[in-house]
């Protein structure tokens, strides 16, 4: 059975409530990723939250403030749901698809951050296994529309419960 912490990223890109703004931004650009995880501090690494790029853009707009007056605590969000690292990996596609998710941040036994686990990553070698490659490994496999992440995109559309999967 094959555990999440094997399939997740563990160096996803974070911040803590007082990076500013810019360096979100630039976080964001350098990752090419339209949010960003939380911390409440880089050493403990407790989750506090989420910041959406689109969140950073309307209020900014709204309130035509210069971005590098701001910090990330003004547009923390709670993170709706998160799993534990000890899970299966069809215990976390299963989270993934009742929550409408495409990604879901994992995190241990005291809830500090371990990684993120990206639904497209069901489709990469597991870590222990890319240590272990063999000229066998390297066999073609081919997806069919309804195995493509792609191809059954599905919007995350609020409506979590802020839960902690065990």
């Amino acid at each position: 059975m094959s555990l999440i912490k094997e399939y997740m990223t563990v160096d996803t890109p974070m911040c803590t409530p007082l990076t500013s703004i810019e360096n979100i931004k630039k976080i964001m650009k350098d990752n090419d990723s339209e949010e960003i995880l939380v911390v409440d501090t880089m050493l403990e690494k407790h989750l506090v939250g989420i910041i959406y790029g689109n969140d950073i853009s309307a209020k900014s707009f709204e309130q035509s403030v210069v971005p590098s007056s701001l910090n990330a605590e003004l547009f923390v969000k709670p993170v709706p749901v998160t799993a534990r690292e000890n899970i299966t990996l069809e215990e976390c596609q299963k989270i993934l698809d009742a929550n409408h998710l495409e990604h879901l941040a994992i995190i241990d036994e005291e809830g500090h951050l371990c990684g993120v686990y990206e639904r497209v990553n069901h489709y990469k070698v597991p870590k222990k296994s890319e240590e272990k490659k063999s000229a066998s490994s390297n066999a073609k496999i081919e997806l069919t529309e309804d195995d493509d992440p792609e191809a059954n995109n599905m919007e995350s559309e609020g409506g979590h419960d802020g839960h902690t999967v065990h």
